[in-house]
């Protein structure tokens, strides 16, 4: 099956520490109610990516996708820089 066949999940979210070598650690946030309080409460969720360039910097907003186990941590990578 190819990349277009399979639905892998996408998210976005700003790049917190890139100091490892092809790899960046991206902060995912969401925004859910409380079940009790009703208050929308903000939930952070960081993700380490597969980053083959080796370019991007902290601060940057990108999209990562699925993938395949990569190493321990790694089961995401970078697909597009927006910002």
């Amino acid at each position: 099956m190819s990349e277009q066949q399979t639905r892998k999940r996408e998210l976005e979210g700003v790049v917190v520490s890139a100091k490892s070598a092809q790899t960046v650690v991206v902060a995912v946030e969401r925004r859910t109610r409380h079940p009790l309080y009703q208050r929308v409460v903000r939930t952070t969720s960081r993700y380490h990516a597969h980053d083959a360039s080796d370019a991007i910097q902290e601060g940057a907003r990108v999209r990562i996708r699925e993938s395949r186990p990569l190493s321990k941590l790694k089961r995401w990578e970078v697909v597009a820089v927006l910002s």
